[in-house]
């Protein structure tokens, strides 16, 4: 993390200076209730390397899986900040459109359900719509990462995927390591 400051590990144990006055803020692990670090009010999800537009590529176009733009423009969707959760949450496997074995679009339960596992960039300070962040003040605008799990229902992305991309098929969830 940027500028986060570095607290020796010694300063934990019990017959440290510190121990009496770090004791109240201390939690035992089994009773820490994990959250998500940040209240999150938008996420992009992009391609994070030419091997993974290529292999999600394969998924819905064998013949062509990476497409000309990849090497030109970010690759990315834009995210629904509510389905944020945890990770080791439940959630209710997602319903949506797709075509088995040729036949017709019907509405079901997703039948190939998967994720990726991903990193998370925290973006604690924003720029003014419209404005760049030159390259070189990328770094002062990142707060934090985690890991990031992207849920995907591939059955049902490959019936909405074309033209426009991912829809009910990606906004059901996603799970990111906590914050306690």
């Amino acid at each position: 993390m940027v500028g986060a400051a570095k607290i020796p590990v010694e300063v934990l144990r019990a017959d440290s200076t510190f121990a009496t006055r770090l004791h109240p803020a201390l939690v035992p692990q089994k009773a820490a209730e994990y959250a998500v670090a940040a209240r999150i009010g938008d996420y992009t999800d992009f391609y994070a390397s030419i091997h993974h537009a290529t292999t999600v590529g394969r998924l819905f176009r064998p013949d062509n899986p990476l497409l000309p733009n990849y090497k030109w423009v970010p690759i990315g969707y834009h995210g629904r900040a509510s389905s944020i959760r945890v990770s080791g949450q439940e959630f209710q496997r997602p319903h949506g459109r797709s075509c088995r074995r040729g036949g017709p679009a019907e509405l079901s339960p997703s039948q190939r359900l998967d994720y990726e596992l991903e990193v998370g960039v925290f973006i604690g300070a924003g720029n003014t719509l419209g404005s760049r962040v030159p390259i070189g003040r990328a770094e002062a605008h990142v707060f934090g990462v985690c890991l990031l799990n992207d849920w995907s229902a591939r059955d049902v992305q490959a019936w909405e995927y074309q033209p426009l991309g991912p829809f009910l098929a990606k906004n059901f969830a996603t799970t990111i390591s906590p914050g306690s």
